[in-house]
Protein backbone atom coordinates (compact mmCIF):
# COMPACT_ATOMS: atom_id res chain seq x y z
CA UNK A 1 0.00 0.00 0.00
CA UNK A 2 1.24 3.39 -1.31
CA UNK A 3 1.48 5.97 1.67
CA UNK A 4 -0.17 8.92 -0.09
CA UNK A 5 2.52 11.42 0.26
CA UNK A 6 4.58 9.00 -1.80
CA UNK A 7 2.33 8.94 -4.85
CA UNK A 8 3.32 12.59 -6.26
CA UNK A 9 6.97 11.73 -6.74
CA UNK A 10 6.28 8.15 -7.34
CA UNK A 11 4.38 9.51 -10.41
CA UNK A 12 7.35 12.03 -11.39
CA UNK A 13 9.76 9.59 -11.29
CA UNK A 14 7.57 7.16 -13.81
CA UNK A 15 7.15 10.21 -16.14
CA UNK A 16 11.66 10.77 -16.29
CA UNK A 17 10.97 6.71 -17.12
CA UNK A 18 8.92 6.76 -19.36
CA UNK A 19 10.69 7.93 -22.68
CA UNK A 20 13.43 5.89 -21.58
CA UNK A 21 11.67 2.34 -22.00
CA UNK A 22 11.89 2.75 -25.70
CA UNK A 23 15.51 3.40 -25.04
CA UNK A 24 15.85 -0.19 -22.88
CA UNK A 25 14.32 -2.31 -24.59
CA UNK A 26 15.83 -1.27 -27.89
CA UNK A 27 19.61 -1.55 -25.50
CA UNK A 28 18.64 -4.63 -24.23
CA UNK A 29 17.22 -6.55 -27.80
CA UNK A 30 21.29 -5.08 -29.30
CA UNK A 31 22.84 -6.74 -26.42
CA UNK A 32 21.62 -9.75 -27.26
CA UNK A 33 21.63 -10.10 -30.65
CA UNK A 34 25.58 -9.79 -30.13
CA UNK A 35 28.01 -12.38 -31.23
CA UNK A 36 29.63 -14.53 -27.86
CA UNK A 37 32.48 -12.82 -28.62
CA UNK A 38 31.20 -9.50 -28.36
CA UNK A 39 29.00 -10.38 -25.47
CA UNK A 40 32.41 -10.89 -23.78
CA UNK A 41 34.07 -7.58 -24.51
CA UNK A 42 30.79 -6.00 -23.77
CA UNK A 43 31.19 -7.29 -20.32
CA UNK A 44 35.19 -6.68 -20.14
CA UNK A 45 34.00 -3.21 -20.37
CA UNK A 46 31.36 -3.41 -18.09
CA UNK A 47 33.34 -4.56 -15.73
CA UNK A 48 36.06 -2.10 -16.07
CA UNK A 49 33.49 0.67 -15.63
CA UNK A 50 31.38 -0.97 -12.33
CA UNK A 51 34.71 -2.62 -10.30
CA UNK A 52 36.12 0.76 -8.75
CA UNK A 53 32.61 1.54 -7.35
CA UNK A 54 32.55 0.85 -3.53
CA UNK A 55 31.82 -3.02 -2.72
CA UNK A 56 27.70 -2.47 -2.01
CA UNK A 57 27.18 -0.61 -5.27
CA UNK A 58 28.39 -3.59 -6.92
CA UNK A 59 26.77 -6.08 -4.59
CA UNK A 60 23.49 -4.46 -5.56
CA UNK A 61 24.66 -4.28 -9.53
CA UNK A 62 25.54 -7.95 -9.30
CA UNK A 63 22.31 -8.55 -7.26
CA UNK A 64 20.34 -7.43 -10.27
CA UNK A 65 21.98 -8.72 -13.17
CA UNK A 66 19.66 -12.05 -13.26
CA UNK A 67 16.87 -9.95 -14.47
CA UNK A 68 17.26 -10.71 -18.02
CA UNK A 69 18.39 -7.25 -18.93
CA UNK A 70 21.70 -8.43 -20.02
CA UNK A 71 22.17 -11.70 -22.02
CA UNK A 72 22.78 -14.52 -19.70
CA UNK A 73 26.44 -15.14 -20.74
CA UNK A 74 27.10 -11.22 -19.77
CA UNK A 75 25.36 -11.85 -16.59
CA UNK A 76 28.03 -14.64 -16.07
CA UNK A 77 30.83 -13.34 -16.81
CA UNK A 78 30.01 -9.82 -15.12
CA UNK A 79 29.18 -11.52 -11.74
CA UNK A 80 32.39 -14.02 -11.99
CA UNK A 81 34.69 -10.56 -12.75
CA UNK A 82 33.12 -8.51 -10.13
CA UNK A 83 32.83 -11.49 -7.22
CA UNK A 84 36.77 -12.14 -7.89
CA UNK A 85 37.87 -8.72 -6.85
Amino acid sequence: MLVPAAAAPMGMALGLLKPMIPQMRQAREQMHALSPAEQDEAAALLVAEIGPLPAGQCAEFIEHLGSGFYPQRMANAIKARLQTR
